[in-house]
């Protein structure tokens, strides 16, 4: 188990379900970041800004002590087994944090929702077709849902946070540490591609 500490002072925990591997992953996908994690937003493309891909290491957890910190934690489970949790700082500032995520994937069966656990008056259900949208009012609790879809599918992740885009919150783990040891901004949506099936 490796103990790391984010930019924003959460304490994270990586873990695997497997034996803790030192090397990066050999896979094409895992071996870098396959561009930049930033906002592409001064991109040219008349579509607009494209997606960024982050690439996510399969069978490892995330875990932060609910209350102490902001973030959205992004974690894959092979077989297509994705978990999505979010906390705030609550025990910190005395301030709750509301949060709009929507989840879908963008390659493979569309997805679904496996199970949640969520605060009080949170709500969550389809938004648009493929896309599952939570809004919870997240204060000292750690709240989750787990979606499934097909196996090595990618997944987009769009957070608010009180009505803010939020990809700054974003928490994954690549090659072993959080975010790749990325410590810039991160793009809002998001999209997570596991290294292996």
């Amino acid at each position: 188990m490796l103990t790391l500490k984010s930019a924003f002072g959460i304490a994270l925990i990586v873990a695997s379900a497997a034996c803790y591997e030192a090397t990066p992953s050999t896979s094409s996908a895992g071996g870098g970041y396959g561009g930049s994690y930033g906002d592409d937003s001064d991109a040219s493309d008349d579509a607009g800004p494209q997606p960024t891909l982050a690439f996510v290491d399969a069978n490892r957890t995330l875990n932060a002590v609910a209350g102490q910190g902001v973030g959205v934690f992004v974690t894959y489970q092979s077989g297509g087994q994705w978990l999505v949790q979010w906390t705030c700082d609550t025990a910190v500032t005395n301030e709750s944090c509301f949060f709009q995520i929507d989840v879908r994937a963008v390659t493979g069966s569309p997805v679904v929702l496996a199970s949640d656990s969520i605060a009080p008056g949170g709500t969550v259900g389809p938004s648009s077709p493929g896309t599952i949208q939570i809004s919870t009012t997240t204060t000292t609790e750690e709240d989750q849902a787990s979606f499934v879809t097909s196996a090595g599918a990618t997944l987009s992740v769009a957070v608010l946070l009180n009505g803010q885009g939020s990809g700054q919150y974003f928490f994954f783990v690549q090659n072993g540490k959080v975010n790749g040891g990325y410590q810039g901004a991160l793009a809002d949506p998001l999209e997570f591609e596991p290294t292996s099936p």
